[in-house]
């Protein structure tokens, strides 16, 4: 009846065992281990394994247009054996956020299979100190590739393995000096497009929040293609990464930072129902203050 988990390794041979027997509530049960157990040294391990369901995809969040309908239902939690673990999978890409500069350089990384690695390098809440944390993690990642396929690792290759990857990387929010350095290493963009982010890094046309007017200007000898290129290659990461799902003490929201908690409701929209109320307030008292 009582189950001693030692470490994560030995939670997820039970959770096998478990999914192969068909046991739903251990399933649950280890998967709220699982959750315990997350940290920076073990998520890897456990993002791995969970490809080893393959109906196991990101637990749905709701968007900010979703939010308003959905808060009057039920809270978003998982109820099967299915929706919790891909509640599981949802905290362990949450947690890869949060730590991105530490677990993007980890050597496992390159242990990783495409589906499991383009999962994170897609991650628009990633948090970094720089973007080119994220290109040496491509560089790295490619390189390993041609090395397991056998075929020379040219630019072109290691390209050639990452595909649509090699757009990830915020390249217009890395200083011109970083970009440089990253190129120093290996070429991940064709020539035309490094040109092209060198000469926006020194024209002054590259975070969006400032030098708008350089920005309009450079881009008038762009088609539209280079042009949203662009737009994707400037556009800041969040402040912060999206809440977890609440599956155990660890992801536990009064364990998260205020800011971080806010910055959530107000991706929500959540922060509207607030505003709604505050003026309502300042309505009844200006009454009184009236009648008074």
């Amino acid at each position: 009846k009582f189950i001693k988990y030692r470490d994560h390794r030995h939670t997820l041979k039970i959770l096998e065992l478990a999914d192969r027997y068909n046991c739903p509530d251990l399933i649950i049960n280890c998967i709220k281990e699982l959750d315990l157990q997350l940290t920076s040294a073990t998520v890897l391990d456990v993002l791995q394994s969970l490809w080893y369901y393959n109906s196991v995809s990101p637990f749905p969040v709701p968007s900010a247009n979703e939010s308003n309908n959905s808060r009057k239902k039920a809270p978003n939690q998982p109820f099967t054996p299915e929706e919790y673990m891909s509640a599981l999978l949802n905290n362990s890409l949450q947690l890869i956020d949060m730590h991105a500069e530490l677990i993007l350089t980890k050597e496992q990384m390159t242990d990783l299979k495409f589906q499991e690695f383009e999962m994170i390098a897609k991650r628009d809440a990633l948090q970094l100190q720089s973007e080119s944390t994220l290109y040496n993690c491509l560089a790295e990642w490619s390189l390993e590739q041609t090395k397991r396929k056998q075929i020379d690792p040219t630019d072109e290759n290691r390209r050639r393995v990452l595909g649509a990857l090699i757009y990830t990387p915020r390249y217009l929010t890395m200083t011109a000096r970083d970009f440089e350095k990253c190129l120093e290493r290996v070429e991940l963009l064709d020539s035309g497009e490094i040109e092209m982010v060198r000469d926006a890094l020194n024209k002054g046309a590259g975070n969006s929040s400032r030098n708008k007017k350089s920005i309009q200007a450079f881009n008038q000898n762009l088609s539209d293609e280079q042009i949203s290129l662009l737009t994707k290659f400037r556009t800041p990461r969040p402040a912060f990464a999206r809440m977890p799902i609440h599956l155990s003490d660890r992801s536990n929201p009064k364990n998260y930072p205020k800011k971080m908690r806010l910055h959530e409701k107000e991706e929500l929209g959540e922060h509207s129902g607030c505003a709604d109320t505050k003026c309502g307030f300042i309505f009844f008292s200006f009454l009184a203050c009236l009648f008074d």
